[in-house]
């Protein structure tokens, strides 16, 4: 069963769901936005969040904006058929770098990393610079979601009013698919979309969003739906990333929540910080570090309490909306899906 409150769909699998406001909170319509500390991964209990509660009456969830939303992030690369894998220039990358092994078609693949816990973020820092080391065609177009396991990326491939996914997971160093399977329908109302994708101990995680607005849990062997929850999204884009034990939601219109789905599931907003233009897409975390992009342009780095940190800019100039896309961390590699591909990015901290 799913709760709403007022016109936003919120978490809840069961009765007595809560939701926690921000004591911040911008009126309603106003972009607002992210989270708690921790380091994203899967398993392990996930305990509610702190902060004063407040009951919740069950109910459907809302309906979002209607009409088509905005472009899915990610763009439509091609799909990947081993071939160049480039430089921020654009030429084939000739440097062994770390991890220097063979990529689907031999090709090096240096400069990616090993894909191990990411540290290359702190507190103590604000702002980075982020300088393109590789890009990789995917498996599969379309990506709407990105979510990094066991040395492997999972992508999952789709279009706004397409029900179906098809997810892959593959290996980074070597191309090699892993899995790949297409889902059972994720949602049954026109103007909805699949978009971001997790990993937990008991299946991936999918959020939905658009006209129906739902977080997902789908079993690959099953190859069924074994949990759904009401979600905080309206409209989209929407990715998903794990913050400790909760999940941080971006909505696509400016606003970052944190999501407990353990019973009884609860969410926040996880910061009053607000993307200037209004909207956002991709969220990933590092070291207890979020970066949060922004739809049109820009990307942000929020503390583990959600505080405004910094931002992150290309060696060049700021993310444009042609970089942006789903986020994820490959190791110590800022992944992003972007209408060129899958960009791998090395952070340093500006000084």
């Amino acid at each position: 069963m799913r709760a709403a409150i007022g016109s936003v769909a919120l978490l809840g699998a069961c009765s007595g769901t809560s939701v926690e406001s921000d004591p911040n909170e911008q009126t309603a319509g106003a972009p607002s936005g992210a989270g708690t500390g921790g380091q994203p991964g899967s398993g392990g209990s996930r305990s509610m969040g702190t902060g004063g509660s407040q009951a919740m009456t069950a109910g459907s969830p809302s309906t979002g904006t209607g009409g088509s939303p905005s472009p899915g992030i990610g763009g439509s690369p091609s799909p990947g058929t081993g071939g160049d894998r480039t430089n921020d220039a654009g030429a084939p990358e000739s440097e062994a770098g770390e991890g220097g092994a063979a990529g689907a078609a031999g090709a090096p693949t240096g400069g990616i990393g090993d894909g191990g816990p990411c540290g290359v973020l702190t507190s103590e820092e604000s702002s980075y610079r982020a300088r393109l080391v590789r890009t990789l065609l995917p498996p599969v177009p379309n990506v709407m979601g990105i979510a990094t396991q066991d040395g492997g990326l999972w992508i999952s491939s789709g279009s706004h009013n397409v029900p179906i996914a098809t997810v892959t997971h593959f290996a980074v160093d070597t191309g090699d698919v892993m899995t790949r399977f297409d889902t059972t329908e994720l949602f049954s109302e026109l103007g909805t979309g699949a978009y971001g994708i997790e990993v937990s101990d008991s299946g991936l995680l999918f959020s939905v969003s658009g006209n129906e607005n739902q977080i997902v849990r789908y079993d690959e062997e099953a190859a069924s739906i074994v949990d759904t929850w009401g979600s905080p999204t309206e409209l989209g884009p929407s990715d998903l990333a794990w913050l400790g034990a909760e999940l941080l939601v971006s909505t696509g219109t400016g606003k970052l929540y944190a999501a407990d789905l353990e019973p009884p599931a609860s969410v926040r907003q996880f910061t009053s910080y607000a993307p200037s233009d209004g909207r956002d897409g991709g969220v990933a975390t590092c070291n207890g570090v979020v970066v949060w992009g922004g739809l049109f342009a820009g990307m942000a780095v929020l503390s583990p309490s959600g505080e405004l940190l910094g931002s992150i800019d290309r060696e060049d100039r700021p993310f444009a909306q042609s970089d942006l896309g789903p986020l994820t961390f490959y190791g110590d590699r800022l992944v992003v899906a972007s209408t060129a591909g899958l960009d791998f990015y090395a952070l340093e901290p500006v000084r």
